[in-house]
């Protein structure tokens, strides 16, 4: 099938989606569109492969086959993979923190459950991918000895792939239930990275905190920034999830979720948490605002599949700022800031908000508290 074949629609910022067709979009398929690209690189012995593919296979071969070295085919030289413990620069960095992590799990199993995607060969690809990948962590890891435990860990990592190889790469998973599996105290980890990482000593420049500025949620005495207009009549995917993002993390509408999420939403969130009903999703949210009262929220990105009729798969990556200045989940008010990237996958039918899987890295949040 040639590329130019296949049906596609520009969406309102100009990105590229292709349509599902009949296929039902609510259930992600290994193919979805057959769609072929010119996939020229070593480990593809043809040219018969989809970006759907290419992100299941380099993940096998990596992670399940243990060809660590395909990261020089798969990855650029200078690669950037941001996570909320740091960013990860070039592929060097990648293939060490692989092969450490095989180490500790040499039998290491992963099963991806989604694929999100939009661009085209020309101008690149964006991918969400979710996985959970099932491993016995039975060799030194980077918190320990081995424990002989069994884990089972999700995550969502967010690609961009240009002429056939990641060039930026955003990565959130479940740390601290990979910790609370390994038989592990979290709080005692913690306590130990305070001890590297934080000086007591003014005259030790290297571990001074860096400043930081304003949050600007809301400026002076005025409101936070109003959701623009939509360009487009009709129902535009894109402009719903922004909008539900803005108005339910900024301006606090937290009543709109009643409007734009169905009555048994279950949500997939972080460490395990699985929120069923609006009352529980409402709660979860305002105990976050309340712990974090400044809280701003960042859409940083938002892809999707599928059409109105049968529905949408949405990848929304965003940033969340805040300060530690209010009681609850993350106890005693410490006054810190807090940045994290996060990664969610929603399903979205006539109009609302079905399902959702959500990671942010939790214990990045709790270290930045120390």
């Amino acid at each position: 099938m040639d590329e130019q074949q296949t049906n596609t629609k520009s969406t309102n910022n100009g990105k590229v989606d292709t349509v599902q067709g009949s296929q039902n979009s609510l259930t992600p398929p290994r193919n979805p569109s057959k769609l072929v690209h010119p996939l020229r690189v070593a480990g593809f012995t043809s040219n018969g492969y989809d970006i759907v593919d290419y992100i299941y296979e380099t993940t096998h071969q990596i992670w399940d086959e243990k060809f660590i070295g395909k990261i020089y085919d798969y990855y650029h030289p200078a690669a950037i993979v941001h996570t909320s413990n740091g960013d990860i620069y070039g592929r060097d960095q990648v293939i060490r923190l692989t092969t450490i992590r095989q180490a500790a799990f040499p039998d290491t199993r992963d099963f991806i459950e989604e694929v999100i995607w939009s661009g085209n060969q020309q101008e690149g690809f964006k991918t969400s991918m979710r996985w959970t990948y099932v491993a016995t962590n039975t060799g030194y890891s980077i918190y320990g000895p081995p424990t002989g435990r069994k884990v089972a860990v999700r995550g969502i990592a967010n690609c961009v792939v240009k002429d056939n190889r990641i060039v930026e790469e955003w990565v959130a998973y479940n740390e601290l239930s990979l910790i609370r599996q390994l038989g592990l105290d979290e709080n005692k980890i913690i306590e130990e990275f305070a001890r590297n990482n934080v000086s007591n000593s003014f005259s030790d420049v290297k571990l001074a905190r860096p400043g930081f500025g304003e949050i600007e949620n809301v400026i002076a005495q005025d409101s936070p920034s109003p959701m623009p207009e939509p360009t487009q009549e009709g129902f535009d995917i894109e402009y719903f999830v922004r909008r539900a993002y803005h108005e339910i993390w900024n301006w606090r509408y937290i009543g709109k979720i009643d409007e734009y999420f169905v009555p048994n939403y279950l949500c997939h969130a972080s460490s395990d948490r699985e929120l069923y009903g609006l009352g529980d999703y409402k709660h979860d949210i305002l105990a976050r605002l309340a712990a974090f009262p400044d809280t701003r929220l960042q859409v940083d990105d938002v892809y999707w599949l599928g059409n109105e009729a049968e529905g949408y798969r949405v990848a929304v990556r965003w940033t969340i700022q805040g300060t530690h200045s209010g009681p609850g989940i993350y106890g005693v008010p410490r006054g810190k800031r807090i940045n994290l990237i996060g990664i969610s996958q929603h399903l979205v039918k006539d109009g609302q908000f079905l399902e959702e899987w959500s990671e942010f890295g939790e214990f990045s949040l709790m270290k930045q508290l120390v």
